[in-house]
C-alpha cells in the first residue's frame, strides 16, 4: 500500500517535499558517485518546478516544507492505532525515500572520519610546543583529508580549503555541496549557478533531516533499517495470509446459494404467508430486491424478483421452504 494514502489532506505537502528529496537527491549521487552527472540539473528544476506548481509553488522551495512534512509524518506514525500499523508506516517511508540509498549519497556528500586534528592549547604551553602542536594538527587534518578523498575516489582540484570539526566525536568533515555544483558546471556551464546553490543546499539539509528523523524513529521502536523490509514483508504476508484465511473460511463453511433462487424463496414465502395478498408485485419486487440483494433504487418491474423465476429457481426455492415446513 503506499505511503501517501494514509496522509489524507496533507499527501500534497508530503508528496511536493518527498519528490523535491528525491529529484536532487538524484542529482547528486550523479555528481559525486556517477561522475559526471547523467540526469540533467535542467530537467531536475524543470520537474522541480512543476512539482511546486501543484503542490504550493513558495512552500515546496523552503526547508520549512521539509519541517512540516517530518512533523506530518512522525505524528501520523504516532497516531496509528496499534505498534504494528506504526511499524508497517515506518517501513513505507524508508522505502519510499530509499533510506539505504539515501544514507549512501548522505555518507558522500558529508564524508566524515576519526581524525584528533583539533588543538589542544594551554596557557602553561611554550612557544615551541604551541608550534608543536599546530604542526601536529595541521598534519592530522591533511592524513584525514587524504584519507576521504581517497576513500570516496575525490579528484585533487576539489580537494577542501575549509572543514568542518565534529568536537563530541573528534572527527573531521565537510560539506561537497559546492563542489557538486563546480562538477555540474564543468558538464552544463549553462546551467543556473544560484539555482543550483539554493537547491542543492536545500536537498542536502533534506537528505540529513530525513535520516535524521528516521533514525530517531528506528531508535524507538528498537529496529535495525535492515529489519525494515522484513516488517514490511511479514505485514504484506500476514494480510494475504488473513484474506486467505477468511476466503477460505466463507468456503468451506458455507454453500452458496445463486441470487435468483434466493429471490423466488424470499417471494414465495411471501406469497404463501398471506400477509402480503393486499400489496401488488410491484412493491413486493421492489422489498425481495432489498432484502436480497441490497438493491434499494432498483427500478422493480425490470428485476428479477418481479419476472417471473426459472424452473430450477422454482424447485430450490420449493426444497428452502420446505426446510421450514411449508409446501
Amino acid at each position: 500500500m503506499n505511503l501517501l494514502y494514509f496522509l489524507n489532506a496533507d499527501k500534497q505537502k508530503c508528496y511536493a517535499a518527498l519528490q523535491f528529496i528525491r529529484i536532487w537527491a538524484s542529482v547528486i549521487e550523479n555528481a559525486i558517485i556517477r561522475n559526471p552527472a547523467r540526469l540533467y540539473p535542467d530537467t531536475a528544476i524543470d520537474v522541480t518546478q512543476h512539482v511546486c506548481r501543484d503542490f504550493g509553488a513558495e512552500k515546496a522551495l523552503s526547508v520549512s516544507l521539509i519541517y512540516e512534512t517530518i512533523n506530518i509524518l512522525e505524528k501520523t506514525i504516532y497516531e496509528a492505532p496499534a505498534r504494528e500499523n506504526r511499524l508497517h508506516l515506518l517501513s513505507l517511508i524508508v522505502n519510499d525515500v530509499d533510506y539505504p540509498h539515501l544514507k549512501s549519497i548522505n555518507e558522500h556528500l558529508h564524508p566524515e572520519c576519526k581524525c584528533d586534528w583539533q588543538l589542544k592549547m594551554s596557557d602553561k604551553m611554550s612557544q615551541e610546543d604551541r608550534q608543536k602542536e599546530w604542526q601536529r594538527a595541521r598534519q592530522a587534518r591533511e592524513k584525514g583529508i587524504d584519507k576521504l578523498m581517497l576513500k570516496y575516489n575525490i579528484p585533487s582540484q576539489f580537494r577542501p580549503n575549509s572543514i568542518v570539526g565534529v568536537s563530541e566525536s573528534n572527527s573531521l568533515s565537510w560539506d561537497r555541496s559546492n563542489e557538486i555544483i563546480e562538477r555540474i558546471l564543468l558538464e552544463y556551464p549553462d546551467a543556473d549557478k544560484n539555482i543550483l546553490y539554493y537547491y542543492i543546499s536545500l536537498a542536502s539539509n533534506g537528505i540529513r533531516l530525513i535520516i535524521r528523523f528516521l533514525e530517531k524513529m528506528m531508535a524507538i521502536y528498537n529496529i535495525k533499517p535492515s529489519e525494515i523490509n522484513n516488517i514490511q514483508t511479514m505485514y504484506e504476508d500476514q494480510s494475504e495470509s488473513n484474506t486467505q484465511k477468511s476466503d477460505n473460511a466463507v468456503t468451506t463453511s458455507y454453500e452458496t446459494m445463486p441470487s435468483t433462487y434466493r429471490r423466488a424463496a424470499v417471494m414465495a414465502l411471501i406469497d404463501k404467508s398471506g400477509l402480503c395478498k393486499n400489496i401488488d408485485r410491484t412493491k413486493k419486487a421492489a422489498f425481495v430486491e432489498a432484502v436480497t440483494g441490497g438493491n434499494i433504487n432498483a427500478n422493480p418491474k425490470d428485476s428479477v424478483s418481479y419476472k417471473k423465476p426459472e424452473q430450477k429457481a422454482i424447485n430450490a426455492a420449493t426444497e428452502l421452504l420446505k426446510t421450514i415446513g411449508i409446501k
